[in-house]
């Protein structure tokens, strides 16, 4: 996994929670650990998981347990500082709870909704956890940003391995049948604004 990119703080924090991954990762190894016999842990694949986790722990010497509270301390830092990684932590993480606190069939809070919201504009920066609740965000009415034009367009960008190519109208008609979802949906809107979206968020990324 590459190093995260963006505000110290963010880093930081980015840090911190890939820590309590590990932490995580390692106690589920260790439980299951224990049911295995000593020729599964010979296995080269179980080695490979132990020795790269060893690495990760290596990494994670300098995050102290006491110090992931600081986790929100610092997300927050950075996404008033402009951060948009943690901005989208944070949007994601208010969406979440706002959404976890309904029941199903009831309407979305407000800030819900402006969760849904920011987290719509930052997926147009590049942002890939941003980018993975566009669709979702845009396919249904629940925050008002219903839109199938916009929907249908994401879904066209975030197949694999998106390029400019797969979005020739040519080429994108024969990948159209199977991302755009069923419904009056005019083909030509849908190629031109992925386009658009492509050339913001994508075209750019290395």
């Amino acid at each position: 996994m590459p190093p995260p990119k963006g505000h110290p703080s963010y880093v930081r924090a980015q840090q911190m929670l890939d820590c309590q991954d590990l932490l995580d990762e390692i106690s589920d190894l260790e439980s299951t650990g224990q049911a295995r016999s000593v020729q599964d842990l010979e296995l080269p694949e179980v080695q490979q998981r132990i020795f790269f986790l060893e690495v990760r722990k290596i990494l994670c010497q300098d995050v102290p347990p006491e110090d992931r509270p600081l986790i929100q301390k610092l997300m927050t830092e950075a996404a008033l500082a402009g951060d948009p990684g943690a901005r989208t932590f944070k949007a994601v993480e208010k969406l979440v709870h706002e959404e976890s606190a309904k029941k199903w069939n009831d309407p979305a809070s407000e800030n819900a909704k402006l969760a849904a919201k920011e987290l719509l504009g930052l997926a147009m920066t590049g942002d890939p956890v941003a980018m993975s609740y566009a669709y979702e965000i845009t396919v249904t009415d629940r925050y008002h940003l219903y839109d199938p034009v916009e929907s249908a367009a994401w879904k066209l960008v975030l197949s694999p391995d998106p390029s400019a190519e797969i979005l020739d109208p040519y080429i994108a008609g024969e990948l159209l049948p199977s991302n755009v979802p069923a419904g009056n949906v005019d083909r030509d809107k849908v190629v031109a604004r992925a386009q658009v979206i492509f050339n913001a968020c994508c075209a750019m990324r290395p």
